[in-house]
């Protein structure tokens, strides 16, 4: 599925008239450049497909690989101080080791920073163990409705310290589930690291694609997770789950077929140019802008409707418009949350 995507994308711009020199710019301002070069290097992206000479594409291959491996170094050095720092009871998410584990080859997926997960009873002493180690706090989270905090450092890669896998209204396993269900895998360096097992794994990059407004990158790890993992059916109905899996993998199908129902159509006019000169395909949807801000938080109350149980998808939706990361979610979030507990309380009395 990920090759047969990055063909379609790198097919579909160049037919729009992207030349190779957007198509690799834009696949690096979406952070899906690594999966493209591992297209290219397995044969199914093309210098013809890019438009580009097979020399002068080599030589761009190489230069990547000398920059990401630099940056992989990196990553492996700011590892293993922060998990020699942080202890045993904490889970790696994604990263360099994400491409280690669905490609085979940490180089083949991009990474800006490390995602550690630990208790929520453990947040605030995670962070205090970084802010020792230099970092500092870049952004003050909406601590009502997220689930990580971001520190910078002015030497290592950045840190995010997760204390849930999604925050609400997603509902996903706990921190004490998932590490019951996590392994160890020896990374290319050499360290001893705890990640996801790969039923957590496949609801975490699900869930992540929803965070992300289905953002390419986020495609491209999922796509990445269906040619290799197993759908986890029975993680995926706990979570209320299976209509969004479903509803992703249509996405991809249509992307990469020439299937001619109308939500195919629709589906390939969003992301046929995605790799052209669009603003469209970043993680951050409508960073910086006031005026989507609001169309942001409807399409994501909407979006929740893809939850299965439609009185679970209605309460999720409610959830991000009283609670959500914004003006309204810092006034109504308290109020709301006690109507719960209280609502809760009498459905159980009843």
């Amino acid at each position: 599925m990920l090759y047969a995507l990055m063909h379609k994308l790198v097919t579909s711009a160049a037919t729009h008239g992207a030349s190779a020199d957007q198509i690799l710019a834009r696949a690096k301002a979406c952070s899906i450049h690594p999966y493209l070069y591992a297209a290219i290097k397995q044969g199914t992206v093309s210098s013809a497909d890019l438009g580009i000479d097979r020399a002068r594409l080599d030589k761009q291959m190489l230069a990547f690989l000398i920059d990401q491996t630099a940056k992989i170094g990196l990553y492996h050095h700011t590892l293993k101080i922060l998990t020699e720092s942080l202890g045993d009871a904490h889970i790696v998410l994604k990263g360099a080791l994400l491409g280690q584990i669905l490609m085979g080859d940490e180089r083949w997926r991009d990474t800006s920073d490390i995602d550690i997960w630990v208790s929520p009873e453990h947040r605030d002493d995670a962070v205090m163990r970084c802010q020792k180690l230099g970092y500092q706090v870049a952004l003050e989270p909406h601590l009502w409705a997220t689930n990580q905090i971001y520190l910078s450092h002015d030497r290592l890669i950045p840190v995010e310290i997760h204390w849930a896998l999604a925050p609400a209204p997603w509902i996903t396993p706990s921190f004490e589930e998932a590490f019951a269900r996590s392994r160890i895998v020896q990374s290319s360096r050499g360290l001893d690291v705890r990640i996801l097992g790969d039923d957590d794994l496949y609801v975490h990059l699900l869930v992540h694609a929803h965070q992300h407004y289905f953002a390419i990158k986020t495609l491209c790890d999922l796509a990445a997770a269906s040619d290799k993992l197993a759908i986890p059916q029975a993680l995926l109905e706990t979570c209320h789950l299976h209509r969004l899996e479903r509803f992703a993998n249509a996405v991809m199908r249509d992307i990469t077929t020439d299937t001619n129902t109308p939500s195919a159509r629709l589906v390939r006019l969003w992301f046929d140019t995605m790799l052209t000169d669009s603003h469209r395909g970043t993680m951050i949807f409508a960073e910086g802008s006031d005026h989507w801000a609001p169309i942001g938080v409807a399409i994501r109350a909407a979006s929740m409707l893809l939850m299965d149980n439609p009185s679970v998808a209605l309460d999720a939706a409610s959830q991000v418009i009283l609670c959500g990361p914004h003006s309204i979610g810092r006034i109504c979030h308290k109020p709301y949350k006690a109507f719960r507990k209280c609502l809760n309380k009498w459905r159980k009395s009843t």
